[in-house]
């Protein structure tokens, strides 16, 4: 039996920088921060060539990012900072690395650096995720349900065919049904 590889590549890319943004920065994500909470939308900041939109989320730092095709970017908040953790994490999406790939990503993170004028150095990245994802044409396949292998209490969602029944379940306990006609 052959299976047709129809795409392959990364579909998740995260990492940290041991660094601290600036005070000039921090002063403008806090701003950002706080008319994104008093508004309950984002606020859009402009860096040259980089928009970061900030939402008022973030309890201890700010929780940013740049669209669709960039990344989410988690900022510690340098003057209330969580102990052990790095400054900065980067956490680029599925869509933007399926269509820019790892050299897509990795410009854009350049980009981004030099317009937030945070300073690093490569000994400062750590790479604490990767996903790479192969989708498959096999129309031979059919899944089995006791080959899976899932931490406990992780909820599932079998079908049983197109508009019929589906369940759901968690670990071996079934905690849900649904029949369509």
């Amino acid at each position: 039996m052959v299976a047709d590889v129809v795409h392959s590549g990364f579909d998740g890319l995260k990492f940290t920088i041991q660094t601290d943004i600036s005070p000039e920065l921090r002063e403008k994500l806090a701003s950002a921060k706080a008319h994104a909470k008093k508004t309950f939308s984002d606020c859009l900041l402009e860096f040259g060539p980089v928009t970061l939109s900030v939402s008022g989320k973030g309890a201890r730092g700010f929780t940013t990012h740049t669209g669709d095709h960039g990344a989410f970017w988690l900022f510690q908040d340098p003057e209330d900072p969580i102990p052990n953790n790095p400054g900065i994490t980067v956490d680029f999406r599925a869509f933007g690395l399926a269509t820019s790939g790892l050299a897509g990503a990795e410009q854009h993170f350049r980009e981004c650096m030099d317009a937030f004028e945070i300073k690093y150095v490569e000994t400062q990245l750590r790479i604490t995720r990767a996903d790479f994802a192969v989708d498959f044409l096999a129309p031979w396949f059919e899944p089995d349900r006791e080959c899976l292998i899932l931490p406990p209490g992780t909820k599932t969602t079998e079908y049983t065919g197109v508009d019929k029944t589906e369940t759901i379940s968690s670990g071996s306990r079934v905690v849900g049904l649904r029949a369509e006609p």
